[in-house]
């Protein structure tokens, strides 16, 4: 199951590409079209680049949806999508490509299919509509308001068999049985998997105080590959969340030995080595420099450093106190 969605990354400098939607959490940045599973793990985005994007006879959804999905998903799939990308040509495209696809559609875009009007029937009324040229499915559906959902699934069980559900009568205060298409509830389950991606990413975000406009892309990629791997991660250990992963990824990175001895930052002072590193007992190892650097214990000048912590000390007694609580 596969979900296809829109996520917007904040950025405030100056920008051709920089968006603005009112009302929104984050109202000024990028747009990323992103393609996740159901349970939040990223496939595949792409970096909304404004009018070009739309192809002619298409909307912008549709044209979007055919391009990260089509040739990158297996055979089979099941793509779900809400009203803003779904369409009936996108919807006979993924037919002819294999692909299954249940979403939300506009009235507008039924292409005067005959569905009748259901805002003035009682809740639980639905009305079906299905083509065996294209294999296309529309259901109409009165709930709280009238919704339409439109498939090309080849499984009569999505879409010619109906369920219950339970909803609240104002009228007999109390939880009442209303009929339910069964394409309704498979929608349900499938749809919200952009949305764990996009709040598990926004918990711990790497912060960048730049106005460099490729910054909030690469801040994108970065976070998104860290949740996918905190994902794959899940199932060695399924009980790690994401801050402890985000931490073991942190030490282990500061944790490690020089690649050589010119690499990596120097520190000036103790403050610039971290506890968890320096009083791991570890991995350090005294040697000697060929210049002469001020011990991190004593202050003294000293020819010998500590390999993994990268400072001055001398070997005969601070080499020892300084990697001591």
């Amino acid at each position: 199951m596969i979900t296809r969605k829109l996520i917007k990354t904040p950025y405030y400098g100056r920008h051709s590409l920089k968006q603005f939607i009112r009302g929104k959490p984050i109202r000024f940045g990028f747009k990323f079209w992103c393609l996740t599973t159901f349970n939040g793990y990223l496939i595949k985005f792409d970096t909304y680049a404004g009018a070009g994007d739309k192809t002619e006879g298409k909307t912008l959804g549709s044209n979007v949806t055919e391009k990260l999905c089509v040739n990158c998903i297996p055979k089979d799939s099941v793509v779900f999508v809400d009203n803003y990308f779904n369409s009936l040509p996108p919807l006979e495209t993924f037919t002819n490509n294999n692909i299954n696809c249940v979403g939300t559609i506009r009235s507008d875009r039924i292409e005067m299919a005959p569905l009748p009007e259901l805002k003035k029937e009682k809740r639980g009324t639905h009305s079906t509509l299905h083509e065996d040229k294209t294999n296309i499915t529309l259901t109409r559906w009165h709930d709280n308001s009238q919704v339409t959902l439109a498939t090309n699934s080849k499984d009569e069980n999505i879409y010619k068999t109906r369920g219950v559900c339970k909803r609240w009568s104002k009228q007999e205060r109390a939880s009442v049985t209303v009929e339910q298409p069964s394409v309704v509830s498979f929608y349900n389950k499938g749809m919200g998997g952009v949305d764990h991606f996009a709040q598990m990413r926004g918990l711990y975000r790497s912060r960048i105080r730049s106005k460099k406009w490729y910054w909030p892309i690469f801040r994108f990629c970065l976070n998104g590959a860290v949740v996918n791997m905190w994902f794959l991660y899940r199932y060695v250990d399924p009980d790690i969340g994401l801050v402890d992963f985000i931490r073991r990824i942190v030490l282990a990175i500061m944790s490690s030995p020089p690649l050589g001895p010119n690499t990596g930052p120097k520190p000036k002072s103790n403050s610039k080595v971290l506890g968890e590193i320096r009083y791991d007992n570890k991995d350090h190892w005294i040697d000697k420099n060929e210049t002469q650097r001020r011990c991190a214990k004593c202050g003294k000048c000293s020819k010998f450093v500590c390999l993994k912590c990268n400072v001055g000390l001398h070997p005969d007694g601070c080499f020892r106190q300084y990697h001591t609580i």
